[in-house]
């Protein structure tokens, strides 16, 4: 083998094992973390708990139960993209509630997303809502 061939060989094993940001994958992706975390997430714990991140940087999360109600607002990455950071506000019926929360991403896939509270560590795994 050539000198050449084994630099491009290894240079192609480090390349595929050097890509994953996330824990759970995937290891290498044609889409921005952007283009992939831009969507309407569905909850798989809670089929009523709605997540929207949109390219803008706005986001909205709905819950669509008994007692439907909407929250409104931004998100952003964490400058190494590890992390989600959400500040959305609504009205519940009594008064304007606003939550800031911080995610630390677990998954990032077109079709799946898994994310862990940076605080209370429970982890939730959101679908393409259909």
């Amino acid at each position: 083998m050539s000198m050449k061939n084994l630099f491009i060989n290894l240079f192609v094993v480090f390349f595929l094992f050097s890509c994953g940001k996330y824990e759970n994958g995937p290891s290498i992706s044609l889409r921005s973390k952007k283009q992939r975390i831009c969507n309407i997430w569905q909850s798989n714990y809670d089929n009523d708990e709605i997540f929207e991140f949109k390219e803008d940087g706005s986001c909205e999360l709905y819950y669509l139960s008994d007692l439907p109600f909407k929250y409104e607002g931004t998100w952003e990455f964490s400058d190494d993209k590890s992390q989600i950071s959400t500040n959305v506000s609504g009205n519940i019926g009594f008064g304007t509630v606003t939550i800031n929360d911080t995610y630390n991403i677990i998954e990032l896939r077109k079709d799946r997303l898994c994310i862990e509270d940076a605080i209370f560590s429970y982890e939730n795994c959101f679908t393409p809502y259909e």
